[in-house]
């Protein structure tokens, strides 16, 4: 929660985010829940999910990510190593 994406004018917030990818940090109507899921499909490589922006821009020791690593996958079947696989498991799906 010290460091969020999204609230506490993260770099990914919808009204003064720094970046593209920018969502409503709480959504609430339909619409709301459509529009974060529009930015967030552009970031995604349904045919090859490991290279999907999404997964590497946080992902430890990839694409540089201004607001750090996120994710660091120490060794299959670990928690971070499981966050990943369920997150290309959605974008291939």
């Amino acid at each position: 929660t010290s460091k969020s994406c999204v609230a506490n004018s993260g770099c990914h917030q919808r009204a003064s985010g720094r970046s593209v990818l920018r969502l409503i940090a709480n959504p609430m109507s339909p619409a709301d829940f459509a529009q974060n899921y529009n930015v967030t499909t552009s970031f995604l490589n349904c045919a090859t999910p490991s290279s999907s922006v999404f997964i590497t821009r946080p992902k430890s020791n990839i694409d540089p990510h201004g607001g750090g690593d996120l994710w660091v996958c120490d060794a299959p079947g670990d928690a971070e190593c499981d966050l990943i696989q369920s997150i290309e498991d959605w974008i291939a799906n």
